[in-house]
């Protein structure tokens, strides 16, 4: 039974859910789109060994390194940013005009 005084979604819950599924629509959209054209189930098949040997090539040696690049240098730049933050005592919340 869920305590009445505390919803069943916070609002960071609900905002991590939403990051998480946008990481991996973005990543799987890096996956599946490119300059040869590839069906996604051939994509999910090259991913499994299941495909043949020109579409396996191209999706495990030039998009997947992509889009993991692209995660990871995500990841690097925000705790980045976080210990920088951390470090030099910067507030999160900067107010942009004062009045």
């Amino acid at each position: 039974m869920l305590n009445n005084s505390q919803p069943a979604f916070s609002g960071n819950r609900l905002i991590f859910a939403g990051l998480s599924a946008g990481l991996i629509l973005f990543f799987l959209l890096d996956l599946f789109l490119g300059s040869v054209h590839i069906k996604p189930a051939e994509t999910i098949r090259a991913l499994f060994n299941g495909s043949d040997e020109v579409t396996r090539t191209i999706i495990i040696h030039f998009r997947l390194p992509r889009a993991v690049t692209a995660v990871m240098a995500g990841i690097a730049l925000s705790m980045r940013d976080y210990r920088c933050r951390h470090f030099s005592g910067i507030p999160w919340q900067v107010p942009m005009f004062s009045d």
